[in-house]
């Protein structure tokens, strides 16, 4: 596949790889960090800047990233994505060209369009005063040849909301009310400009510092390095770097299935419409762009990695949950504010050991605590089963849920009915119980309600 950001790509993991090297061996110093910069560029001639102090300085920037600090020490940014000022230079500020096609005619259509005064004759062909262009298109427009193109910079083209503009520099600026940390503007630009803080620093601390660090992966982990290496090889990998578990927070997608699917019934009652919750980019682009939908339709439902978290937080509140996935909205800050709560490894380890107006045992919007969970876990494996034609609910193909069931959603409101009935039967012995749950969810369930972990119900 060819992509636009593949050098880039190979300097980000070296630099990353030192980084966190140096984070292991306890060394992460500026001495060692600018060690760095002058291994990426020796010197005396530059190997992709117009010189070597450029190309350092760019170094630096993408060293404090991996730091999961911004790119500049004079200028602080919240957001997660961020510009590297001095790798932003190469673009061209104005984005209307007048080509060789120009026939430089004697109508000339474009100069009496123009009304900002920005076009001029030159030698051979008309001529944009970038000073005075207003980037309105009416010349591009009233041209008879299509001589004169808009070329936009690819990292505007990519941002889906707008949140890009140029100082009088032309360098790239970020808008933190309207970025919603997509990573289209990452992927896009062919300098490199533009990254996301990484804080893989701060997962190195807390694991040397004795804590009980659990890797949340996503399920795109899965197929990353081969065929031959599936998520059993990536948590064997893991607690051999020092982690203490491994999640799939695919089981996080089962249980957000099961809550919105009510939330969804309700909804369908009462004649409303509802969006999603488990995507933060798109939460994020509810609540910058869409205040009205983001308050009066979204889901109150976490997303997977958050329910994850907080399950593992309620077996063990002292625990650190590292979420591990392709996705860099999940980094953003919006989503501690969002869920207000411990949502993977931006926030949990940004905050107060991810627990900053959050009790350790409380599972937030996931309605009816840990035992509910379990139990709306159970009825979606029955109705998934009674859906395909098994008998008294038994059978069926053993797989997780994935998504909202396709059959008729009618069937759920059993699970309201149910659900008291299942919180007082369960309130005597803890959280036992789950025998269509997977083995990993109905031993860590067994386990917390002081049972054995090979133990089962009766």
């Amino acid at each position: 596949m060819i992509t636009n950001d593949k050098g880039i790509v190979e300097l980000k993991h070296f630099i990353l790889r030192e980084v966190c090297r140096l984070a292991w061996e306890d060394r992460l110093n500026a001495h060692e960090t600018e060690r760095i910069v002058y291994e990426v560029s020796p010197g005396p001639k530059s190997q992709y800047r117009c010189c070597v102090y450029k190309e350092r300085e760019i170094v630096r920037g993408r060293i404090r990233l991996a730091q999961g600090e911004s790119p500049e020490a004079a200028h602080y940014t919240k957001n997660v994505v961020a510009v590297i000022p001095a790798a932003c230079d190469d673009c061209p500020i104005q984005d209307y060209f007048v080509t060789d096609i120009c026939r430089f005619c004697l109508g000339k259509a474009c100069l009496n369009s123009c009304r900002f005064g920005a076009l001029t004759p030159g030698d051979t062909k008309m001529r944009i005063d970038p000073n005075k262009c207003k980037s309105c298109g009416l010349c591009a427009k009233a041209c008879p040849y299509g001589a004169i193109i808009h070329q936009e910079r690819p990292c505007k083209k990519a941002c889906p909301v707008g949140a890009i503009s140029y100082d009088e520099a032309g360098i790239c600026k970020i808008d933190e009310n309207k970025c919603i940390h997509c990573g289209h503007c990452i992927h896009n630009c062919p300098f490199g400009a533009i990254g996301s803080k990484i804080f893989a620093v701060d997962v190195i601390k807390a694991i040397r510092e004795g804590r009980r660090v659990v890797a949340m992966c996503a399920p795109a982990t899965e197929g990353q390095f081969g065929k031959d290496v599936g998520m059993a090889s990536v948590r064997a990998a893991l607690m051999k770097v020092g982690f203490a578990d491994m999640v799939e927070v695919g089981l996080g997608g089962d249980m957000t299935a099961a809550y919105e699917a009510l939330e969804w019934i309700e909804a369908r009652k009462a004649g409303k419409i509802m969006t999603t919750s488990c995507c933060p980019a798109f939460i994020s682009m509810l609540r910058h762009h869409f205040p009205k939908i983001y308050e009066e339709n979204k889901s109150a439902t976490v997303s997977p990695m958050t329910a994850v978290s907080r399950y593992l937080k309620y077996l063990d509140p002292d625990c650190v949950t590292v979420f591990i996935g392709p996705c860099i909205a999940k980094k953003g800050r919006d989503i501690e504010r969002v869920h207000r709560g411990p949502a993977g490894l931006c926030p949990d380890l940004r905050g107060n050991g991810g627990s900053a107006g959050f009790p350790g045992r409380d599972l937030g919007a996931c309605r009816g605590g840990l035992s509910g969970i379990l139990y709306l876990w159970q009825e979606v494996r029955r109705q998934r089963r009674r859906s395909q034609g098994s008998p008294g609910g038994h059978g069926g193909d053993g797989r997780g849920h994935r998504g909202h069931p396709s059959h008729d959603l009618r069937r759920w409101g059993r699970v309201q009915e149910g659900h008291a009935a299942y919180e007082s039967r369960t309130a005597g012995h803890g959280l036992r119980g789950g025998h269509d749950l997977p083995r990993w969810l109905r031993g860590r369930a067994i386990q917390a309600s002081g049972g054995e972990p090979g133990a089962q119900e009766p």
